[in-house]
């Protein structure tokens, strides 16, 4: 009777690291889909955020609705001085 209990220890002993490692992949797996889900997150919402800056530009003092045009020069070269001031109306 004493070898029962010893006999039936070590088939316990045996049979824990054939359980385990299915554990250890599914474990593995769930932490890669984590992290892949944590980058799609990332991705998503820098796509979001610079999409949204093209469309509604945020500043620390007033939002705006519309597209951001850029404005350039008809000129080659440096201006260097504009020859009227704001809210003047420029013939043109």
């Amino acid at each position: 009777m004493t070898n029962q209990p010893a006999d039936n220890s070590t088939d316990q002993a045996t049979a824990e690291p054939t359980q385990t490692q299915p554990d250890d992949a599914a474990a593995a797996r769930a932490v890669k889909r984590g992290g892949s889900l944590v980058a799609a997150v990332i991705v998503l919402s820098l796509i979001w955020y610079l999409a949204a800056d093209r469309f509604t530009p945020y500043t620390s003092q007033a939002r705006i609705e519309g597209y951001v045009v850029g404005v350039a020069p008809k000129v080659a070269g440096l201006v260097t001085q504009v020859w009227v001031s704001n809210n003047h109306r420029v013939a043109g």
